[in-house]
């Protein structure tokens, strides 16, 4: 683990690597995979049953969880390892949530040396987001 550069995780499998944050010394980039579909988001929640709408609740509260954990080791693995970390980022349906959560890691300007940046890009769906010089 100690070399590993790049990580692709699911993020319903976060528990697993949250307590080993100190091993990846060398992570520069990691992924953030939404790998669990929740109901349809177009679903009309008056449609749903009272078993149905219970499930969908769980699957939401367990989701943020799991994307408040995500964004907990990212945070970790910065302040263990300094500038190792260069990005992290998510995919997945509606993995907006986590976006926007790592995008607040990556805009900490004031400890970022930015002195080697040639390029800087914005999310795909959010053009013109970034307001540094």
């Amino acid at each position: 683990m100690e070399h590993v550069r790049y990580l692709e995780i699911p993020v319903s499998d976060i528990d697993r690597y949250l307590p080993l944050a100190d091993r990846f010394k060398a992570l520069s980039e990691m992924k953030s995979v939404l790998d669990r579909r929740l109901f349809d988001a177009h679903i009309n929640l008056d449609d749903l049953t009272p078993e149905q709408h219970a499930i969908l609740t769980q699957q939401r509260d367990e989701r943020t969880k799991h994307l408040d954990q995500m964004v907990l080791f990212v945070l970790e693995l910065r302040q263990l390892h300094k500038n190792v970390l260069q990005t992290a980022s998510c995919s997945g349906e509606s993995s907006r949530t986590l976006r926007k959560k790592l995008s607040h890691f990556a805009t900490k300007i004031g400890d970022t040396n930015l002195s080697a940046v040639t390029y800087i890009m914005p999310p795909r769906d959010q053009q013109g987001a970034l307001g540094l010089p």
